[in-house]
């Protein structure tokens, strides 16, 4: 009886102290493990099925089915013991052992419960988070994606950038190169087709001065205009224009590169010597000018020597007096062929141009003492360049290379320099070259209609060298001269 109790007492023992191993299974640090109770994974997936014995699986059954076995137990011992007389100590001290075994190895498999549960919490959570991560990892990878895309871009448009700077960088060097000398003339205000001419009263002393500076006025002219247009095409438009007023002079400057097609040299030739030996040719009637020439000296396609006086009517609203204002401009005109063997790579000849080169310039006389300036006119110095060639293209059509710089300079003095009178003076210089095209065209259509219409120009016998000229006569155009185109 007394062996009872302690058995009884042990085993009360044991129960309260697997009641406070799950009452500590039960605390708050493991609060996963009641959310979880229900996932409880099977006996036999945890240990082995040779380990599981009939006592190990009793003493899983509830608590109250345990306590109904351990009641039958202790009646089934103490029939026994009505039975037997005395108990071996020995068996019931491996019962003893058998319910510690089992204790243990439930407190086991209740601690390899709670590590499973804790692991598999942590691994949900480390799921979720290591999700969180994935996503986070995507957006930070389409973010790099759009900033390379968006880097990628700007760097494209970056050398884009670079290219179109280099290009323009480029083209303003080559620009600087071919108007360099067109910027130094605001401060040298000339240029080197210009030389000082004066001339005396004598005729046969002004001829000879003005046939001698003729050769080298008109290579000058040819050196320099090649020098200009040196690497420009001339199947593109290439044209300079630049005004400016410097000590009570306004100056104006024309630099063009231009294809004239359909044409021969001649013609062009023909339309721009026209201007300086016709009274009233077309280009000045184009432009809105009344022209009236007074020719003193010249020879045959050699040069010309010329007073013209221009009436250029002025806008309504710029009229203080007179509505219009007079010109006057005291002349040489050259004209020289150079033939084809003469030229070399100087001459700025592009791919495509032939034959024989036409130079024509046109230089101020500064001093007359045979026919000087009239104060109350406009002085008008004009310095002028022009070289004509023949150019096949490569369909084979033909027609004329047209190269020319202008340097006009009008010597306002004293009088008001209105805008509109300066815009007027530089309309007129800036629209020759038009003019002189649509000369052209009608030059064109008059040999069309009336082959044998042509136009009347003002020239002068050749005379020997040795002949004194007489004292020279104003003269103008012989009859019908001032026909209008």
């Amino acid at each position: 009886m007394e062996h009872r109790e302690e058995l009884e007492l042990d085993a009360l023992a044991m129960n309260a102290e697997l009641s406070d191993l799950l009452n500590d299974f039960g605390c708050t640090e493991d609060t996963l493990l009641i959310d979880e109770v229900l996932d409880l994974p099977d006996l036999e997936l945890l240990l082995p099925s040779e380990d599981l014995g009939d006592e190990l699986l009793d003493s899983l059954l509830p608590d109250a089915a345990n306590e109904e076995n351990r009641v039958s137990a202790m009646e089934c011992e103490e029939g026994g013991e009505g039975l037997t007389v005395s108990v071996d100590g020995s068996s019931s001290l491996a019962v003893e052992e058998q319910e510690r075994e089992l204790v243990a190895r439930e407190v086991k498999f209740l601690e390899a419960q709670r590590d499973f549960l804790q692991f598999r919490a942590e691994a949900t959570a480390n799921g979720l988070q290591f999700e969180d991560w994935e996503n986070e990892g995507k957006r930070e990878v389409e973010k790099e994606k759009k900033r390379l895309e968006m880097a990628t871009r700007q760097q494209t448009m970056l050398v884009n950038a670079m290219n179109l700077h280099k290009k323009s960088i480029g083209d303003l060097h080559r620009l600087m190169l071919q108007a360099s000398p067109l910027m130094h003339y605001r401060m040298t205000l000339m240029t080197p087709m210009e030389s000082f001419i004066r001339l005396g009263k004598n005729p046969a002393e002004r001829r000879r001065k003005l046939l001698e500076m003729r050769d080298e006025k008109l290579d000058t002219v040819r050196r320099f205009v090649a020098a200009q247009t040196r690497g420009i095409d001339p199947t593109r438009e290439f044209f300079y224009v630049d005004t400016f007023e410097r000590f009570g002079k306004f100056y104006t400057v024309d630099f063009s590169v231009s294809l004239v097609n359909s044409v021969t040299v001649d013609e062009v030739a023909e339309v721009i010597q026209d201007q300086f030996v016709v009274p009233r040719d077309g280009v000045s009637r184009l432009l809105g000018c009344v022209t009236n020439r007074t020719y003193y000296d010249g020879m045959v396609d050699t040069f010309l020597h010329a007073r013209t006086v221009e009436r250029m009517d002025l806008p309504e609203r710029s009229c203080v007096g007179r509505s219009f204002l007079v010109q006057e401009s005291n002349a040489v005109f050259y004209l020289k062929k150079f033939d084809a063997s003469e030229l070399d790579g100087s001459d700025g000849g592009q791919l495509g141009e032939q034959g024989d080169l036409t130079v024509m310039m046109s230089d101020f006389v500064d001093v007359d003492e045979l026919h000087p300036y009239h104060g109350s006119r406009v002085r008008k110095d004009i310095s002028v360049g022009i070289t004509l060639r023949r150019h096949v293209g490569p369909d084979g059509a033909e027609s004329v290379v047209m190269r020319r710089f202008s340097f006009v300079k009008h010597h306002l003095g004293r009088r008001t320099t209105r805008p509109e009178v300066v815009n007027t003076i530089s309309t007129r210089v800036l629209l020759w070259g038009q003019a002189v095209r649509l000369c052209i065209a009608e030059r064109r259509r008059q040999k069309r209609d009336a082959p044998k219409r042509i136009w009347n120009t003002h020239t002068f016998p050749r005379r020997p060298p040795s002949v004194t000229p007489t004292s020279p006569q104003p003269r103008t155009a012989c009859a019908g001269a001032d026909q209008l185109i």
